[in-house]
């Protein structure tokens, strides 16, 4: 797989660099000589839809088609000095909308998207990357993307030894990563462990939720109760976060109560493991802060924050009534977390 960027205007001399005749160039070169890769860009930026549009017609003009149509989903509009954050849970999935219009507007719409690179912020210093909202929200975009989403969303970045700089001598600094730099699992690591979980067939999903099974009548069912941002958070630099403040962050802390029936169960009982992250379950930051916070930890400390900071877990087994079973969950504000049906 071939792909060529499309910088944008913030990447100043690169910004320059870029001209459709290269991608052009790049798209023939790979065709002649390796016929089965694919070739596709141009990790658009995906909220500027005259790039991507005047992109695609040029390239339709020029008989290079893409493979594949890739976008960068950061949520922010303008460039530079007037970029702002966008705090919309909503930001990805209406702005690939916008996309699907363009692709079907020049002929493309059946060209895959992927979003080579995402996240809902682009700060490696913001408390929020390491709390358990971070993991709700990749739950719930993850959800919304189940249907007509692209066919890769790939999270940016791996770990926080990405941006592990002279500033970041604490153990959590805000990095974007999935795990911290010592390697401990962060809420949005375990976001991606649960999902990975999912079966193969989507039997339905909600708004807060989206229940999965496969031929061995065995169901996976993912959940969440992401809160939104108030306007005290979106006046605020996503870096500028607290501790203390987090609470005061959302627009509401009401908990969620989701009631599951599960029917046409072929088994007479069933096994039932849930696992949550919530505050204090599965919060890396958190078991921080009842260590005091301190900036560096010994060796032992650090292994003990691993050991202890992972999902609640509970499992028993449940007789079905008539082939049903029914589940009741209550989830606390921006918890998560996944429910796993088997009968052996």
């Amino acid at each position: 797989m071939f792909e060529m960027w499309s910088p944008y205007p913030r990447d100043g001399v690169w910004y320059q660099w870029y001209q459709e005749a290269c991608y052009a160039a790049l798209y023939r070169a790979v065709h002649r000589y390796a016929p089965r890769a694919k070739t596709g860009g141009g990790e658009f930026d995906i909220c500027n839809e005259e790039r991507i549009r005047n992109s695609l017609e040029c390239w339709k003009q020029m008989e290079v088609c893409p493979d594949f149509i890739s976008l960068s989903g950061f949520p922010y509009r303008g460039e530079n000095s007037q970029m702002q954050w966008v705090t919309d849970p909503d930001f990805l999935i209406q702005c690939l909308k916008k996309v699907g219009e363009i692709k079907k507007e020049c002929g493309l719409e059946d060209t895959a998207v992927y979003v080579s690179a995402w996240n809902n912020t682009i700060s490696n210093r913001s408390l929020l990357n390491d709390t358990v909202y971070k993991g709700s929200y990749i739950i719930k975009n993850a959800i919304d993307s189940m249907k007509n989403g692209p066919e890769i969303l790939g999270y940016w970045v791996y770990s926080d030894m990405y941006s592990d700089y002279t500033d970041s001598r604490s153990v959590l600094f805000g990095g974007a990563g999935l795990l911290s730099r010592d390697g401990i699992m962060k809420p949005a690591g375990y976001a991606f462990l649960f999902l990975k979980k999912m079966k193969e067939k989507l039997i339905c999903r909600g708004t807060n939720y989206a229940v999965t099974g496969d031929e061995n009548n065995h169901y996976t069912i993912i959940y969440h109760n992401l809160k939104r941002l108030n306007y005290a958070a979106v006046e605020k630099s996503d870096c500028l976060f607290h501790y203390e403040e987090l609470s005061e962050l959302f627009l509401d802390s009401d908990q969620l109560e989701i009631h599951f029936v599960l029917k046409e169960m072929e088994s007479e009982r069933v096994n039932v493991r849930i696992q949550r992250v919530e505050d204090g379950s599965g919060s890396i930051l958190d078991e921080w802060e009842k260590l005091g916070g301190y900036p560096e930890l010994s060796g032992e400390d650090l292994e003990y924050m691993k050991q202890i900071s992972v999902p609640s877990r509970e499992m028993f087994r449940v007789s079905t009534e008539h082939g049903k079973i029914e589940l009741q969950i209550t989830v606390p504000a921006n918890g998560f977390g996944i429910i796993e049906i088997f009968d052996s």
